[in-house]
């Protein structure tokens, strides 16, 4: 509840920016993940994921090479497994890189729509595609274990699971054939996508 509170109730505070890093080429950055004093970014219409330190002065460290990534739209770490996945947007997959057996690199799963977002807790991964009307849930073995159908005003951008199997969905409120612009919310859906708050 704190989290929350925070995140979406307006408080005012005037963030410095400390330091920053140059990211090499001349791509956006699709992700950025940390684990163990590491930072590991994505970049779009890039194959190559580029760690550094995690604190200043943010060393380079060995980059990893995912040799068939196409388009990477983010980029999730697990801490419990120590694998990286890698949403590829231009072949509709997750990559997995095994962080602890000298980066291993495979496909993880292949999805029918193009991968926006990802959220990973303990060993499950959670894939917000780009249409955002549903979420995917997969296992660490690379089953399916959930598709979870939103209701039809919500554009998914982003979700997370929580401790007590919901999800808590970031979204567009789309009013169907209309035009205009639209409002966001921060909704929670139970397992079948029904609204819980």
């Amino acid at each position: 509840k704190r989290y929350f509170r925070h995140v979406c109730h307006p408080f005012k505070c005037s963030p410095q920016q400390v330091t920053s890093t140059h990211i090499e080429g001349d791509n956006n950055v699709g992700g950025v993940a940390e684990l163990n004093g590491k930072l590991y970014i994505a970049c779009e219409r890039s194959n190559t994921i580029q760690v550094m330190e995690s604190r200043t002065p943010f060393s380079r460290l060995e980059s990893i090479e995912v040799m068939e990534l196409k388009n990477a739209s983010d980029i999730v770490v697990s801490s419990k497994t120590s694998e990286l996945y890698i949403a590829d947007w231009g072949q509709c997959a997750i990559w997995r890189v095994n962080l602890s057996t000298n980066k291993q690199v495979d496909k993880f799963v292949t999805i029918p729509l193009k991968p926006m977002s990802l959220s990973v807790n303990c060993n499950r991964l959670l894939i917000t595609p780009c249409d955002g009307d549903s979420l995917f849930l997969y296992g660490d073995d690379g089953s399916q274990l959930n598709h979870i159908q939103l209701p039809r005003y919500m554009l998914a951008t982003h979700a997370v699971e929580t401790a007590r199997n919901t999800y808590i969905v970031s979204h567009h409120n789309r009013v169907i054939g209309d035009t205009s612009p639209h409002s966001y919310s921060v909704t929670e859906v139970d397992v079948n996508g029904r609204v819980i708050h």
